[in-house]
């Protein structure tokens, strides 16, 4: 089973690392940024709007918020 995932950039990766308490999910965010560059990933499983969707809701704002 594959799963799509948005991953979703920041300038400082390392500061989204540490807010995590848990230390399982701390290691998974350290090795999703090594792996992708980026420790905040969204995975299309839960979502109930389909990526594509997303993305562009997504750039919208980011646009909007600059």
């Amino acid at each position: 089973m594959s799963a799509k995932f948005l991953i979703l950039h920041t300038n400082n990766p390392q500061k989204y690392i540490q807010r995590t308490n848990n230390s399982i999910l701390k290691r998974a965010a350290e090795m999703t940024c090594k792996i992708y560059g980026s420790p905040i990933t969204i995975t299309s499983n839960s979502l109930k709007i389909n990526l594509e969707d997303l993305e562009a809701l997504i750039t919208q704002e980011s646009k909007r918020y600059k």
